[in-house]
């Protein structure tokens, strides 16, 4: 996945998550959203698209997902430890697994 040229709509990802996802909740932070999962920040949507935050051990896991790639916040900036930029597909099945367990 390249460097997206056009931002998405963070409210319409929201709104799709909010369906494919019930039982997460919200808090609007930095232009995107904060996702959480039984009081845990487990995710971000951001204009890229949704960000998964892996633990240390299971960041591998994470960046083995197709098109999956460590988020950054503009191009020329560090890459993040621990949030991942996923396909929305993959987003819906690790959220669902966070909220089983």
């Amino acid at each position: 996945m390249s460097w997206l040229p056009v931002a998405l709509n963070t409210k319409e990802l929201k709104e799709a998550l909010e369906v494919a996802v019930p039982g997460l909740t919200y808090r609007a932070m930095f232009g995107g959203f904060a996702v959480y999962a039984n009081g845990t920040v487990v995710a971000g949507i951001t204009d890229q698209g949704y960000m998964l935050k892996a633990s240390i051990s299971g960041i591998e896991e994470v960046l083995s997902f197709p098109d999956a790639r460590a988020w950054q916040y503009r191009p020329d900036a560090p890459v993040s430890k621990q949030y991942v930029v996923v396909r929305p597909e993959d987003a819906y099945r690790w959220l669902r697994e966070r909220l089983d367990s």
